[in-house]
């Protein structure tokens, strides 16, 4: 395959008709001075001819890299997690970074080895990083973003970990509303989602035990029929009335093996699940189900930025915490 010649930046001034100095500031978004006119001739420009400013020149000429390197833990698939991750490195992205995820680096495998390869300007952890992680970054002078460890030594003060808690409390306290005392947890036995599934039990069984009760069952399983339909019968013989499921993948699960088993819901078992899912919406029943507001971008975004700059983020602490229960027939 042939290659043609590389694009250089006199080639985009003089398609533009700009000076080469002018290109300079408006791709390496210097460009406060300049008329938007003429900005977007060198936009186009640059488009037109596939021209791509050299990373290594620009982060000579900054003195510092301006990728996020983003240490994304291994959570299940989730539409939902695409949200954050997605409004996230748009977020980064309009304040001129570049955006870099890994789902393994520090956690399953070395970050010593990424680091070798990439040269970030801040690191964004969203797990706990192991002592080890955080002295390699400290001795490479690359600062840590604290979008999830906790300042207080309490791990529910970060708003990661209070969010997952007050999913379980909304979904608990909706079926007390509702009437019922016998309410039991499905949970996940999948490790990718072990952490917050412990901390949605935590929340709906606070809760429970708050209006003097206590959760009839708890119930971590994989979504396999055989596990499914164990905790099912499990389930109606401690006679259980509603269950908090720990997604509406989950949800969805549970209202095939309840079919199964004879149990009709709601009637006999009330079932409310996580996410908001459209699948939700077409099940029989349909699926009642936990929403909330996906703008963890707004919270973990300046606190990115803050960490790059050297400085620490004020961020609301309830920002990005709305919650609410969309009724519909299972429960």
């Amino acid at each position: 395959m042939a290659f043609g010649k590389k694009v250089k930046s006199q080639d985009v001034a003089d398609l533009a008709g700009v000076s080469r100095t002018t290109v300079s500031l408006v791709m390496n978004g210097r460009d406060d001075s300049i008329p938007e006119k003429t900005r977007r001739k060198v936009l186009d420009a640059a488009n037109e001819l596939g021209f791509v400013p050299s990373a290594v020149a620009r982060q000579l000429r900054r003195g510092r890299s301006r990728i996020v390197l983003c240490l994304a833990p291994g959570w299940m698939p989730s539409g939902r997690a695409d949200e954050l991750w997605g409004g996230l490195s748009r977020q980064l992205d309009e304040k001129g970074f570049t955006c870099v995820f890994s789902r393994s680096a520090g956690s399953t495998t070395s970050l010593r080895q990424l680091l070798s390869e990439l040269n970030p300007g801040v690191v964004a952890p969203f797990f706990p990083l192991q002592s080890n992680g955080l002295r390699l970054l400290d001795r490479l002078n690359i600062p840590v973003a604290e979008v999830y460890m906790s300042r207080s030594g309490n791990d529910l003060d970060t708003p990661w970990r209070r969010f997952q808690h007050d999913v379980g409390v909304t979904q608990a306290a909706y079926l007390l509303e509702s009437g019922v005392t016998r309410i039991a947890y499905l949970g996940t036995s999948d490790h990718l989602g072990a952490d917050i599934s412990a901390d949605r039990l935590l929340g709906a069984r606070e809760t429970v035990e708050a209006a003097g009760l206590s959760l009839t069952a708890c119930e971590s399983v994989d979504l396999s029929e055989v596990a499914l339909k164990a905790a099912i019968e499990r389930m109606r013989d401690l006679d259980v009335e509603a269950v908090c499921a720990f997604n509406d993948d989950y949800a969805a699960a549970l209202l095939g093996a309840a079919k199964s088993a004879g149990i009709e819901v709601p009637r006999q078992m009330r079932v409310i699940g996580v996410d908001d899912l459209y699948l939700g919406r077409y099940l029989s029943p349909s699926l009642t189900s936990v929403n909330y507001r996906n703008n963890f971008a707004d919270i973990y975004t300046p606190q990115i930025v803050a960490a790059y700059e050297g400085r620490t983020a004020e961020v609301d602490p309830d920002l990005g915490l709305d919650l609410w229960v969309v009724r519909r027939e299972s429960a």
